[in-house]
């Protein structure tokens, strides 16, 4: 099994032997696998392990984004949408309801 090929499907990962749910849109499609020295593992762990909570989720999302390609991002339908911008869209969602009652 090619690696990423258990996020297209689900199921059991021999990467990090344990089940993993599916993943959907093909983001993993053509995943490869990335050789890390033991160092960079270690780091990757010291930062899994630190508290993430406070961190503002638009930066992760413009981070994924930054990430592939435009036409990646289309194909995907990667884009990340802001909170501020949900809210706006919310709030004129909810004029609408309110004057088609």
């Amino acid at each position: 099994m090619r690696p990423g090929i258990a996020f297209l499907k689900g199921g059991y990962s021999p990467a990090i032997q344990e089940d993993i749910k599916q993943f959907n849109g093909g983001l993993f499609h053509d995943a490869i696998a990335v050789e890390i020295t033991e160092d960079e593992l270690t780091l990757l762990e010291k930062a899994a392990r630190r508290d993430w909570h406070s961190v503002e989720p638009a930066i992760f999302g413009t981070l994924l984004e930054q990430a592939l390609s435009a036409r990646d991002r289309s194909r995907l339908g990667a884009h990340y949408t802001p909170r501020w911008r949900l809210r706006s869209l919310r709030r004129i969602a909810d004029a609408i309801a309110c004057a088609a009652r």
